[in-house]
């Protein structure tokens, strides 16, 4: 697995370590998001909502297949990520869109793209991306508002049940991941200081060694 991961990561990244491991917990996520894409285009597609399940489809496409190219061929993390995070923005506006606007559950997904991507891209890509999940969230509580009825799909007892629960555990999971592997960096991080500290402070040491013996056969010299 980490061969497959490390052949989309370009040497220009793997000189940072910690844009390396970022690059590679980012990649790695966008492999084992096909757990979550492919069984959500079946539910759309079985349902009879072929126009959302095709809007996923592409989402996967361009976040499991097109993005790890995008990072080997750019070099660039930040506009790998940006690109998946543009995918998913789209498709997660869509399905409020269609499915109630601000009464939606999929809005939930507005909280956790932003920790997403903060765990990820770092602060300039957080506030850009959490502007833009705010302003979209104000425009379809204007919508609410102004008394203009968004289009809603016709859902069973059971499909809405289960879209619910799809709505609150994807964005836990995603939750969790971002948290974990931002806990991760957290401490590689810490242990790298640490790392550095004890260095300094050994060569410290050490040059003190060197200074003390050196002065103590400066002083044997001056007595002989």
């Amino acid at each position: 697995m980490r061969s497959y991961i490390d052949f989309f990561i370009p040497d220009a990244v793997r000189q940072d370590e910690d844009e390396y491991r970022r690059a590679f917990q980012f990649t790695t996520f966008s492999q084992i998001s096909l757990i979550f894409f492919i069984p959500n285009v079946i539910k759309w597609y079985k349902m009879g909502f072929s126009g959302l399940a095709a809007s996923i489809f592409i989402v996967m496409i361009c976040v499991a297949g097109i993005s790890p190219f995008i990072l080997k061929y750019t070099k660039s993390l930040t506009v790998m990520g940006n690109f998946v995070i543009a995918a998913l923005v789209w498709h997660f506006s869509v399905l409020p869109a269609v499915t109630g606007g601000i009464l939606s559950s999929s809005l939930a997904w507005n909280i956790v793209i932003p920790v997403f991507v903060a765990t990820f891209l770092g602060f300039g890509s957080f506030i850009f991306w959490s502007s833009f999940m705010f302003l979209e969230i104000l425009v379809f509580l204007g919508i609410h508002m102004s008394g203009v009825v968004l289009p809603a799909i016709t859902l069973t007892p059971e499909q809405v049940t289960q879209t619910q629960i799809a709505n609150v555990l994807g964005p836990f999971l995603t939750m969790v991941i971002s948290l974990v592997f931002g806990e991760i960096g957290l401490k590689r991080a810490l242990a790298a200081q640490k790392a550095e500290a004890l260095a300094s402070l050994n060569a410290r040491k050490e040059q003190e060694t060197l200074r003390r013996q050196s002065d103590e056969l400066a002083d044997r010299k001056s007595v002989v």
